[in-house]
């Protein structure tokens, strides 16, 4: 009985082990388009993180970016004088980043009516 239950704990922890490190991979990070980018390391210069650095990419001269060490700040999409990062999360199942979300229409919302209160004396 005492194997049993070790056996299904060290189920359990697999298990736990497996699926965390599965959603762990799949985070936000910044990623740069290679044909946009023209290698002039104002990116890695700024990055916090160190997680940019100099590369190659289809024998073009670029810089990449080492996802493990990215966390999406965002330093470099705003320093890129070319607009060659951006925030990738297509390896995030059913992510939808906050500002591609349907957002209600102005003329859409219902208008209330203020109701006038009145004090009793």
């Amino acid at each position: 009985m005492v194997k049993n239950t070790s056996s299904k704990i060290l189920a359990a922890v697999c298990v736990f082990f497996i699926i965390f490190f599965a959603f762990a991979a799949m985070k936000e990070h910044s990623t740069i388009d290679p044909a946009k980018c023209t290698n002039c390391g104002e990116c890695a210069a700024e990055c916090p993180e160190e997680a940019i650095s100099p590369g190659v990419v289809d024998g073009k001269e670029v810089h990449i970016i080492d996802i493990e060490k990215c966390t999406a700040c965002g330093i470099c999409i705003d320093i890129c004088p070319e607009g060659a990062i951006y925030i990738d999360t297509t390896d995030i199942p059913g992510y939808v980043p906050e500002e591609t979300k349907a957002k209600p229409d102005k003329k859409e919302k219902k208008k209330t009516k203020k109701v006038k209160k009145y004090k009793v004396k």
